[in-house]
């Protein structure tokens, strides 16, 4: 059998794919974190080149990105989240990263009902910022039990307004933009 080059993109742009290339970048970045932003930019690239429409996810995208970030911002500057340097570049990337992986790669979601989906934020969330806290990523600034506690909480408020309001504002948005 030929490998063709359609093939490939289509490999590359399914949401297995997608969730694995979202863990290696989290993994790299958690881990190396200055030093892995120019690898991990490069398969947010390989993400962005095999993503045939992403233009109709760019509203959620965004959205996702820029209150993550916005969030981990307020939690340094309360001093819940301690990190080695102000506000590192390779948490922007890591956001990046996730904001990118959750209409494709976590795009089964949406079809949960809001009370689940807000259990795999409170879960996902809290896991995800231990697992960081005990790779040597980040900090806690108050008890570790409170900080998970808090996390876990923003992030089963986080998932559900994101997927609510993918599925409110942007979805039908791409349904008209495509008809």
């Amino acid at each position: 059998m030929q490998v063709t080059d359609n093939m490939i993109v289509r490999v590359l742009s399914s949401s297995w794919t997608d969730l694995v290339l979202f863990k290696v970048s989290w993994v790299m970045l958690v881990l190396y974190q200055s030093a892995a932003v120019v690898p991990a930019m490069l398969v947010i690239f390989l993400k962005l080149f095999t993503w045939q429409e992403l233009g109709h996810s760019l509203a959620l995208v965004f959205t996702t990105a820029l209150v993550g970030i916005g969030m981990d911002f307020v939690m340094a500057g309360t001093g819940v989240f301690i990190f080695s340097e102000p506000f590192p570049l390779w948490l922007i990337m890591l956001w990046i990263s996730f904001a990118l992986t959750l209409p494709r790669g976590f795009g089964f979601t949406i079809k949960l009902h809001p009370g689940l989906q807000a259990l795999s934020g409170f879960i996902a969330g809290g896991v995800g910022y231990f697992a960081g806290y005990l790779l040597g990523a980040v900090q806690f600034g108050i008890p570790n039990v409170a900080a998970i506690l808090l996390i876990s909480i923003l992030w089963s408020l986080f998932v559900p307004a994101l997927l609510w309001l993918d599925k409110s504002c942007y979805q039908p948005a791409r349904v008209s933009s495509n008809a």
